[in-house]
C-alpha cells in the first residue's frame, strides 16, 4: 500500500447504504530507546454522509474483565459497569455528594460536577487481561461498559482511529502506551522530602505563615515548597458567575498583590523551600483589574486570533471577560509555550 505500514482493509455498506471501511495495521512505536508494536485500526465512512455523524464501535470483553485508566479519575477505579464520557471539564465541587452538589448547581449550572468530571480525561484503558485500548481521535467519546460482555464506544465523528496494545503486565502496557502519548519526566527528588504548602494572600501572608509553621514545628526541614496559585492576583467573581474569590488569568506576577516577588522567592530558597505557581490556558482581560501590568495576553490573543471559536466562527466568550487559547492552533500553541517559559523564569 502507499501507507508506511501494510494494512488489512475491510469494506462494506453501513446499514446497506453508506460505504465504509475498517482497516488494521501493525505499527512501530518508539522513543529512540524503547520500541513496541501496536495494532492500529481505523473505521470511517468513505464518502460524506448526510445521515450519520457518529460511529459506534462495539466488541466483546470477558465477564470478569476490569477496566482501569481513562486519565485522572477521582471516584471509580474499576470502570466496569459504568458509562463514561471522555471530555475535559471543570471537575466540580461536590461531584454528586448531596446537598452540596445541588446547591452549587443551583447557583451556577454544572458547578457541582459529577462522579466522572475531570480536568484530565483520556480515552485510554488497560485491563486485568493485560491488554489496552486507546483512541487517537480527538472528538467527544463515550465508553459504555455497562454490559458485562461488551464494550461500546460512541465517537462524535465518522472517522475513528485508535490502537490496541498487549503486554505481560500493567507496567508493560503503560510503558508501551507512553511511547505513543509521551512520558512524563520523573518528579524532582525534593518533592518527596516534605510538605508542599498551598498558600495564598500575598507576600506578607505567605512569609507570616511560614514563620508560624516554623514556630509550631520548631524548624522548616519538613517543608519542601509552597504553591502560590494567586501569584497573578486575586479578583472577585460576581453574578451571573458563582460569587467567589478567583484569579486574574494574565500570567505574570501581580506586583501589587506580591510586592518584592523576587526577594520573597530568594528568602524562601534560603530556607530550603521551593516556590511553585500555576497556569492554565484561560486568559482574562487584565485591563479591568485597575492595577499595573506589563502585558495584556488577552488582547494579544484577540489580535492574533488565538482564542477558541464558537460554532459561528466567532471568539468563544468565556465568563467574566475571559476566553481560552486554542491549543490546536500551532501558532497559538507556540505563543502560549513562550508564556509558560516566562512563568518558569519567574520562579
Amino acid at each position: 500500500t502507499k501507507d508506511a505500514y501494510p494494512r488489512v482493509t475491510f469494506v462494506g455498506l453501513l446499514c446497506g447504504e453508506e460505504p465504509f471501511e475498517m482497516w488494521f495495521a501493525a505499527i512501530d512505536a518508539s522513543d529512540g530507546n524503547e520500541s513496541a508494536t501496536h495494532l492500529q485500526f481505523g473505521a470511517s465512512l468513505t464518502s460524506p454522509s448526510t445521515v450519520y455523524n457518529q460511529l459506534v464501535l462495539t466488541y466483546p470483553c470477558e465477564k470478569d474483565e476490569h477496566f482501569y485508566g481513562f486519565g485522572n479519575q477521582y471516584t471509580q477505579l474499576d470502570m466496569k459497569g459504568q458509562r463514561l464520557p471522555v471530555f475535559l471539564m471543570e471537575q466540580g465541587v461536590g461531584r454528586g455528594l448531596q446537598p452540596l452538589t445541588l446547591i452549587l448547581d443551583l447557583e451556577v449550572p454544572g458547578a457541582g460536577g459529577t462522579w466522572y468530571t475531570t480536568y484530565t480525561a483520556v480515552p485510554f484503558y488497560l485491563t486485568n487481561y493485560q491488554r489496552a485500548f486507546l483512541l487517537e481521535s480527538l472528538e467527544y467519546a463515550i465508553f459504555d461498559l455497562t454490559n458485562k460482555e461488551l464494550v461500546s464506544i460512541t465517537l462524535n465523528t465518522t472517522n475513528m482511529v485508535g490502537r490496541i496494545i498487549t503486554g505481560d503486565s500493567p507496567l508493560e502496557l503503560v510503558q508501551s502506551y507512553t511511547l505513543f502519548s509521551g512520558r512524563m519526566a520523573p518528579l524532582p527528588q525534593w518533592v518527596g522530602l516534605g510538605a508542599v504548602l498551598g498558600l495564598q494572600g500575598g507576600t506578607n501572608v505567605v512569609m507570616e505563615t511560614i514563620q508560624q509553621v516554623k514556630e509550631v514545628w520548631g524548624n522548616l526541614s519538613d517543608v519542601a515548597g509552597v504553591w502560590l496559585q494567586d501569584w497573578t492576583g486575586q479578583r472577585n467573581f460576581t453574578a451571573p458567575d458563582f460569587p467567589r474569590t478567583g484569579l486574574w488569568w494574565n500570567w505574570e506576577v501581580d506586583s501589587t498583590h506580591y510586592p518584592n516577588w523576587e526577594d520573597m522567592i530568594g528568602s524562601l530558597q534560603s530556607m530550603g523551600i521551593k516556590t511553585l505557581t500555576y497556569i492554565n490556558p484561560m486568559l482574562t482581560n487584565i485591563s479591568k483589574r485597575g492595577t499595573p501590568y506589563q502585558r495584556n495576553y488577552y488582547q494579544e490573543a484577540i489580535d492574533n486570533h488565538y482564542f477558541v471559536l464558537d460554532g459561528s466562527g466567532n471568539m468563544w466568550a468565556g465568563y467574566s471577560n475571559s476566553s481560552i487559547v486554542d491549543l490546536s492552533n500551532t501558532e497559538a500553541f507556540n505563543w502560549f509555550m513562550e508564556i509558560i517559559i516566562e512563568v518558569c523564569m519567574c520562579v
